[in-house]
């Protein structure tokens, strides 16, 4: 199990651990592969895959759609970065600031939108999360399962 927490199909801190995009693994159908090997590993009482983090147990055991990532679960530095800076924002205006910063990455997450309203902040944020460790790696956990 250790070896499988350290490969590229994981990501996130140490024991709490989400799916991460690989391409080398999509196109292996490692993720498939993988899942496999955990099923038959429980099921035949072996060593149980503890560095899940609650979101990704989450996903495996009720559905992506009910998933509730957090802040936490985002790997990449420089996004969990931005993505602090929007959720700590104060005001509209420190708002809107923080989230010209990112609009790249918001059009290509389907997130971007006018903010005209500072309530808008946390759907935002959990829009941007859902992305980010949800939907970006939906292919992969659908062959996982």
């Amino acid at each position: 199990m250790h070896s499988l927490e350290q490969s590229p199909m994981f990501e996130g801190a140490e024991g709490v651990k989400n799916l991460a995009l690989s391409s080398k693994a999509v196109r292996e159908d490692l993720y498939f592969e993988t899942g496999r090997m955990i099923a038959v590993c429980l099921v035949h009482g072996g060593p149980a895959p503890g560095f899940f983090s609650p979101t990704f147990f989450s996903c495996l055991a009720t559905g992506p759609e009910t998933a509730k990532p957090v802040i936490e679960d985002v790997a990449d530095f420089e996004l969990l970065e931005k993505l602090k800076k929007i959720s700590d924002s104060t005001c509209l205006q420190n708002l809107q600031e923080s989230t010209e910063a990112c609009v790249d990455y918001l059009i290509n997450a389907g997130c971007f939108r006018p903010i005209t309203r500072f309530e808008e902040k946390d759907i935002l944020v959990q829009d941007i999360l859902m992305f980010q460790v949800v939907n970006r790696v939906r292919g992969p956990l659908e062959r996982f399962d």
